[in-house]
């Protein structure tokens, strides 16, 4: 397909229209405009879910690790408790997930959404908004 085949219509200019046109949001800090309350959502739905992935690695590493050192016959080693073990697991990593227990949900939102973080000041503050585990 070549470019000159391309038809296209002429688009007057009406000064009048032009002042009808809503005026840019400001960008924020380093450039980006604020995000809306869906997109905050999305940057905080996915940073948590990001830092959940990196919490059940560890945790299925640190039980394969356990599997390996632990003697013949411990009840670790039991294929049976196996499925157990892993919905432990998965709730254990969601409750730390949701809670940003790593801090890495953070980490990601001050670079791709800073204004989803909870309570900027308290933060600037070195104050943690976080629950204790």
């Amino acid at each position: 397909m070549s470019f000159a085949s391309i038809d296209v219509a002429p688009v007057a200019f009406d000064a009048a229209e032009a002042g009808r046109v809503a005026p840019a949001e400001p960008a924020s800090a380093g450039g980006r405009r604020p995000a809306d309350a869906a997109e905050r959502r999305k940057a905080v739905g996915a940073a948590e879910q990001f830092e959940a992935l990196f919490i059940a690695q560890l945790i299925r590493e640190m039980r394969k690790s356990i599997r390996e050192i632990s003697p013949e016959g411990s009840l670790l080693r039991d294929p049976v408790n196996g499925g157990l073990t892993d919905f432990v697991d998965a709730a254990v990593t969601q409750s730390l997930a949701s809670r940003r227990a790593f801090g890495i949900a953070d980490f990601i939102l001050r670079q791709i959404a800073p204004d989803a973080l909870p309570d900027r000041a308290a933060a600037r503050a070195g104050a943690s908004t976080r629950a204790p585990i």
